[in-house]
């Protein structure tokens, strides 16, 4: 069992090196499925050791699972219950198996293969984390902007037009007390106020913000919430520090923030 884990550690580096080596999809799937296939031909059991080519023999001695084989095989057919004699020739029933697959027969091959795992989980681990700091990614950087950042800046937008709906009544209210001499013309001026705050859900006079709003995030008063919120993201990858160096991108990078911030809760 311990060597099984040996096993299964020593694949979770080698994957997680190839991973970091290929750092795309396309790349890791090509050039792994080509390295497994290596290591598992060469590995000892698809071709014997003694069925191998002189100049393929290095494969055989630099793949993991070789060492994996000839510990799992000595470390079973060294019991007692494969040491029985065979008639025809006379030599253990052990020795037979493990010649005809060019297994070694010595049992400290098995210390030699916990060895090697430990080693090869190291070294592919070490090798990971090495590409992992040093290599640059493929392809250009992208901004993200998380979901759940957006949605509790929305929410918190929705609060704050509440607040300010009500104080504008309040607002209102206070003023029609103080007015009563004016009583007609200042209770027009209330309910034309008070109209144009229940269709826009904010004051008359952030109109102007509303044109600098749709402006600074290339829309139109027309388009939908998705065709605003796509504009923001598309901003905001485009002008977001993390990618965009020039001076002035990180200003923009606020302004297209705060525009999308003040407009999410209309």
């Amino acid at each position: 069992m311990f060597l099984l884990f040996l096993m299964h550690q020593m694949a979770i580096g080698l994957f997680r090196l190839i991973g970091a080596l290929g750092r795309t999809m396309v790349v890791a799937n090509t050039f792994g499925s080509f390295a497994l296939l290596v290591v598992f031909v060469l590995g000892g059991f698809i071709l014997a050791r003694q069925s191998m080519h002189p100049w393929w023999i290095w494969g055989y001695w630099i793949s993991p699972l070789s060492y994996a084989q000839n510990a799992i095989a000595v470390n079973e057919f060294l019991a007692p219950r494969w040491q029985k004699i065979r008639q025809i020739t006379g030599r253990p029933l052990y020795l037979s198996i493990l010649e005809s697959r060019g297994i070694f027969t010595r049992g400290y091959w098995y210390r030699i293969g916990i060895g090697a795992m430990i080693a090869y989980t190291v070294l592919f681990n070490v090798l990971a984390t090495l590409a992992l700091q040093h290599l640059n990614p493929m392809g250009k950087q992208q901004a993200i902007v998380a979901e759940e950042t957006v949605k509790e800046k929305v929410e918190g937008r929705s609060m704050s037009t509440k607040r300010k709906r009500m104080s504008v009544r309040d607002g209102l209210s206070s003023r029609n007390g103080h007015s009563a001499r004016n009583g007609h013309r200042v209770e027009g001026m209330q309910m034309e106020e008070l109209s144009r705050v229940q269709q826009n859900g904010v004051p008359s006079e952030t109109a102007v913000q509303d044109k600098d709003y749709y402006a600074t995030l290339g829309v139109n008063e027309n388009d939908s919430k998705a065709d605003i919120k796509s504009a923001y993201r598309k901003l905001a990858r485009q002008f977001h520090p993390d990618v965009n160096k020039d001076p002035g991108a990180e200003q923009k990078f606020k302004d297209i923030s705060n525009a999308y911030e003040d407009g999410a809760g209309r």
